[in-house]
């Protein structure tokens, strides 16, 4: 497939520059399902290029036809070239220390096509150029790239992890101190009632991915019935009462009869593409764990937003962390911290030696202990892998304790060693009042601490506590990752996807368009809109058009027809489409509605509804999901649907209305 691109120059002017997607190639060997992503991609970067906020600027056809050349023949060097420089750069500023604000000089960039940028912010300043800047270096950081040889490298690092986690022996006295601090905190998780439900993502069931179907698959566990139907500790043999029982929470209890303890599959182990370096690697959980999996997750939601945690820990919301990031990057009083396989580095001992009793009961019926990997079944030394549903809250509540902890110890002027003891539940208590919620200025006072926010394993924490709570996490088996960690007195701060530079927004754009194959899926058209909104945002323009050419004249099923995404207007966020401020839809088909007294457009949009016909597995999903509607017993109940079940994101005609 190839495409004629016209690119201008700052100046406006024109050339016309000829892709073709099969040279562009490391060596001219690229698998197939590379191809059409790769030409994607560099028909983007090659737009951004002509997108400098200078302009002004003179940048010569040859700088293109350079640049065009060296991503030809070495595009994934390039990009993680320029993915280095964008790190090093970011990394060299300061908030005082330094000659220049613009940090120290970085000789690599004469060899970019954006030398001259680089050399007007170094004698500037500019934030807007340092964005710019920032965006061109790391745009293709994200490129949906595949190659086998990244699988091969994650499973490499998973079986690291693993031989770290069984050769790690635990600190005693720090583990006692994180279980009274557990205590102290954390309620009662048996106080939340259960309502389970099946996750999006796949499972360990080979071809099982709807909803229903998943429901077929739930079979008796023994660990999971005293869980949740035949009560704990305090509340035991009240299931009935407290209105889980297998009647409401499985459709079908003949299903949960101990007639025989079922046999579930292990989780496979799954590599999917993170970067252009390594892939990353997830777990597909058994049916009937993932179900009650949910469950578990969401009391602990529940649970955490009703304790001191809460403070801490917002599962659902990133702007917290972002928040304390932008305070950090101009104050130099909070720091950004980020870890290395975090999921994977969470011990199962950790767990069972740090959380009460009524958190280990639910989170330990629910664990899956072995995984099929390459080299066949392993034993998991690992807690939860990155799948499980009660992996992402398990290790936030874990990061928040050893925050606190490293809190507790600084504000006692109590080393990190071998026999180091806590003072005492009062004294806990008297260190957590003084954890604040939002930022304080810029006091440095003993009593007062900068917040702590935890989410996943992106860490933010008051500047004098950095260096304890980097030693509690290499003492308890997680590693560091010193490139994303920005501390002291760096102007520079990440976490949770943004990027702050002295209190400035210069988060990246990313070439995050997904799928870009032979066929024509929804992740591609959702992703590449996307961007395509997100570079109408940010000023890029040629970006822009250049995006929405790939994919007007992508070749397209002949069931969808042709191109078909509608442009709206851009207050109009929450509708699927192109946002623009001069809506020109001429390319859809159009027809007066006259039972609604309004012009209407055909377009594309992205649907779950059901695409299959209502069935018995189906109902008694649906059956469950209205039970699961009465949270409380005194709750009225929801009229029940019987099309409740949402199925896989898909292409669905839309007639939309034109005004």
């Amino acid at each position: 497939m190839d495409l004629h691109l016209r690119l201008p120059s700052s100046r406006k002017r024109k050339f016309d520059l000829y892709v073709e997607s099969r040279a562009i190639a490391d060596g001219n060997a690229l698998a197939t399902e590379n191809e059409l992503s790769c030409f994607n991609f560099v028909c983007g970067w090659l737009a951004l290029l002509s997108d400098s906020p200078i302009t002004t600027s003179y940048r010569p056809r040859k700088t293109y036809v350079r640049f065009y050349k060296t991503l030809c023949s070495s595009l994934r060097a390039t990009v993680l070239t320029f993915a280095d420089l964008a790190h090093e750069m970011a990394s060299s500023h300061f908030i005082m220390g330094t000659s220049s604000t613009s940090g120290e000089w970085i000789p690599g960039f004469e060899d970019t096509p954006v030398f001259f940028e680089y050399i007007r912010y170094f004698q500037t300043g500019d934030p807007a150029l340092f964005e710019y800047l920032y965006t061109f270096l790391n745009f293709g950081k994200k490129l949906d790239y595949v190659d086998e040889s990244f699988n091969s490298t994650a499973f490499r690092g998973w079986l690291d992890v693993e031989k770290r986690l069984s050769d790690l022996t635990l600190p005693r006295n720090h583990v006692e101190n994180l279980r009274m601090i557990a205590e102290v905190v954390l309620p009662n998780l048996g106080n939340y009632d259960p309502w389970p439900k099946h996750g999006p993502g796949s499972v360990a069931e080979h071809g099982v991915t709807r909803l229903d179907v998943k429901h077929s698959f739930i079979a008796y566990d023994r660990a999971i019935d005293r869980a949740f139907f035949t009560g704990h500790i305090a509340n035991y043999g009240l299931s009935e009462e407290r209105g889980y029982s297998p009647a409401r929470i499985t459709p079908n209890p003949d299903v949960w009869i101990d007639k025989k303890q079922a046999t579930f599959p292990p989780s496979r182990v799954h590599f999917v593409p993170k970067n252009l370096k390594v892939a990353r690697s997830i777990c597909m959980e058994p049916a009937t764990k993932m179900y009650f999996q949910q469950a578990v997750a969401d009391m602990m939601r529940m649970a955490i937003s009703d304790c001191l945690l809460g403070k801490h820990i917002h599962l659902t919301d990133q702007t917290e962390n972002q928040r304390l990031c932008e305070f950090g990057s101009y104050t130099g009083s909070i720091d950004t911290l980020d870890l290395s396989a975090a999921s994977d580095s969470l011990s199962l001992d950790l767990v069972r030696r740090v959380f009460p009793p009524s958190w280990k009961i639910f989170l330990l019926a629910t664990r899956n202990k072995e995984a099929i990997t390459p080299d066949g079944i392993k034993i998991l030394k690992k807690f939860a892998p990155m799948g499980s549903a009660v992996c992402f809250p398990t290790q936030c509540v874990v990061f928040a304790l050893i925050g606190i902890y490293a809190t507790c110890l600084y504000d006692t002027n109590t080393p990190v060693t071998d026999d180091t003891f806590l003072l005492g539940k009062s004294k806990l208590r008297d260190v957590l009042s003084r954890i604040s919620r939002y930022p304080r200025g810029y006091s440095k006072s003993r009593g007062i601490y900068q917040p702590l926010g935890v989410y996943g394993d992106d860490i933010c924490c008051d500047s004098r506590v950095t260096s304890v709570v980097t030693a509690l996490l290499s003492l308890l088996g997680f590693e560091v990752n010193k490139s994303k960690s920005f501390t002291g007195s760096q102007s520079f701060r990440e976490s949770c996807g943004a990027f702050f530079l002295c209190g400035y927004d210069v988060t990246p754009l990313y070439y995050r368009v997904k799928g870009v194959r032979r066929k024509l899926t929804p992740e591609h058209i959702y992703s590449q809109v996307h961007i395509i909104n997100e570079a109408y945002d940010r000023g890029y323009l040629n970006l822009r058009r250049v995006m929405i050419k790939t994919l007007t004249e992508w070749p397209l099923p002949k069931k969808l027809g042709r191109f078909a995404v509608p442009f709206v207007h851009y207050d109009g966020r929450d509708v699927f489409g192109i946002r623009t401020f001069d809506v020109d839809n001429s390319h859809l088909k159009q027809r007066y509605n006259r039972s609604l007294q309004r012009r209407e457009w055909r377009c594309w949009s992205i649907v779950t509804e059901p695409s299959v016909q209502t069935g018995s597995n189906q109902e008694a999903y649906g059956y469950m999901r209205w039970w699961a509607s009465r949270r409380v017993q005194e709750a009225p109940l929801q009229e029940r649907s019987g099309h409740d079940i949402p199925g896989k994101p898909r292409f669905g005609w839309r007639w939309t209305p034109a005004d």
